[in-house]
């Protein structure tokens, strides 16, 4: 019930408060409230992580799961912006191909061109 899940939010808090780098913690958290359907407290948790000054210890695993959720609720703009984001910060050919098949499997033909399109703009930059 609604004292139980206090309760562990006070859990997940102090892990948290304890490991602050840990990408597992953040991610295990946020996954706790998807499960509870508090799509507001998940993502704040998971803005959260990425914002903190501490750096994540894996924070490869926070991008992945936060694009994942969004994902899992049909939120394929936010996922979108969120690769946007993280392109903007690394660089990378995995994070690349990795948008490219969440388009593959959430986008139609003109989302497919749109985004490519949107995604060679960043690379250029």
């Amino acid at each position: 019930g609604t004292w139980a899940s206090g309760q562990i939010r006070k859990i997940y808090c102090k892990w948290i408060e304890n490991a602050p780098s840990s990408a597992t913690a953040w991610v295990k958290f946020a996954r706790f409230e998807m499960a509870l359907g508090e799509t507001n407290r998940w993502r704040g948790i998971l803005e959260l992580a990425l914002s903190q000054e501490v750096k994540l210890d894996v924070p490869e695993l926070v991008w992945k799961t936060y694009i994942d959720c969004c994902g899992e609720c049909g939120m394929v703009d936010d996922a979108r912006q969120l690769y946007e984001r993280l392109l903007l910060q690394a660089l990378s050919a995995k994070v690349f191909l990795s948008y490219a098949e969440f388009e593959r499997e959430h986008g139609d033909a003109a989302d497919l061109k749109e985004h490519a399109e949107r995604v060679r703009e960043i690379y250029r930059r």
